[in-house]
């Protein structure tokens, strides 16, 4: 049995199974550039969740971006430089551009989902193969070519929707103790609050 299931795997190269461009570079800050009608995606609105947070997104004035600086439903998006970050665009946008410290991931290979291609590139596993390729003294740099030749582990269908549960589980019970974290934090700031102001 595990004879065949070795025999469903395949190993590609990340640039044979999707199309892979980089961000608009803008030639000033985006803090200097101001203005509206463009939303800018950056490496800092990719969030550990594995999803990309468009809660405060820079914006800069209507122009004539090319299309393929556009991003979609479905997008991923990977941080270029720093910590490469990974995210998913769960939602229908529109008007909204990467910057050049990203990476637009759009996977075009019938037998991945692109949620355990999220989950892949930020497991122990992805992270190694990237770090392994990136150049820079200082700041970590992937360049896109080798962002193209990383290999992607691919099991069958049945398998990545597995992987991709494990993921969701570990994060709701993450969430959940978060929770019970800050709770707990409450709970005793409350007592001590109270025992210093009997004590007054």
């Amino acid at each position: 049995m595990n004879g065949v299931n070795i025999l469903k795997n395949k190993i590609k190269r990340l640039g044979e199974i999707a199309n892979i461009r980089s961000g608009y570079h803008f030639r000033k800050s985006l803090d200097r550039i101001g203005g509206k009608g463009i939303n800018v995606i950056q490496a800092k609105d990719i969030s550990s969740e594995n999803i990309v947070n468009f809660s405060n997104l820079s914006s800069v004035d209507n122009s004539d971006y090319k299309k393929h600086f556009f991003i979609k439903k479905g997008d991923i998006l990977l941080s270029s430089r720093g910590k490469f970050r990974a995210g998913m665009v769960v939602r229908n946008i529109q008007n909204t551009i990467a910057s050049t410290s990203i990476y637009i991931i759009s996977p075009n290979y019938k037998d991945i989902l692109s949620e355990y291609l999220i989950v892949y590139l930020n497991s122990i596993k992805g992270q190694k193969l990237i770090n392994k390729n990136v150049s820079g003294a200082y700041i970590k740099t992937i360049l896109r070519k080798s962002l193209e030749d990383i290999e992607v582990f691919i099991p069958d269908i049945s398998t990545q929707e597995q992987v991709i549960e494990i993921f969701k589980n570990a994060q709701s019970q993450e969430e959940l103790l978060e929770e019970k974290k800050v709770l707990t934090k409450r709970i005793a700031q409350g007592a001590i609050n109270k025992l210093i102001t009997n004590q007054i």
